[in-house]
């Protein structure tokens, strides 16, 4: 949309939309949507944290999480949003343990 904001004679501004456009001024695809933060991010209140809170208390890697979050729901999250969402967990205050290189 192209508009134009002119000063009205009481000194006011008011919008006016010279040109109304119905498309993307972008490329659109789905594998531009798959890589969105929002399709790709699980939020803490996400069904999916309980299953993900058990993985963690069972000292299972980040990789066995990422692949029970891609088998339980559309999220396309990356291994970046999955370490992301594990400090989500551990910073809300739960006694959640997570198993490091030397932990094992």
């Amino acid at each position: 949309m192209l508009a134009h904001v002119p000063r009205k004679d009481d000194g006011s501004w008011g919008i006016a939309v010279k040109r109304e456009v119905y498309h993307h001024n972008h490329q659109v695809s789905p594998e531009i949507y798959q890589h969105y933060p929002g399709i790709r991010q699980v939020s803490t209140q996400s069904p999916l944290v309980p299953g993900v809170e058990l993985l963690m208390q069972g000292q299972e890697g980040t990789a066995s999480i990422y692949e029970y979050i891609r088998e339980n729901s559309d999220h396309r999250m990356t291994m970046t949003d999955v370490r992301n969402l594990i400090g989500r967990l551990r910073k809300s205050g739960k006694d959640l343990h997570f198993a490091t290189p030397f932990s094992r």
